[in-house]
């Protein structure tokens, strides 16, 4: 938690970063508490995104100048 947390504040303040998305197994409640903390959004849920066919939240960051 605190390295994601540590590369998204590098991230989100560099230059030219407007958008960060990434994907969130939709039963890790953690990381999903975690980005939501960060800012992150829930865009849209990817069916079967994973080998097991699991689902995957699609979330979203960006940066409102």
């Amino acid at each position: 938690q605190g390295i994601q947390t540590e590369l998204f504040q590098r991230l989100k303040t560099g230059q030219g970063v407007h958008h960060i998305s990434l994907e969130v197994d939709v039963s890790n409640e953690n990381a999903c508490h975690l980005y939501k903390k960060l800012g992150f959004a829930i865009a849209s849920v990817r069916k079967k995104y994973y080998e097991q066919k699991r689902d995957a939240y699609l979330m979203v960051w960006q940066h409102l100048a």
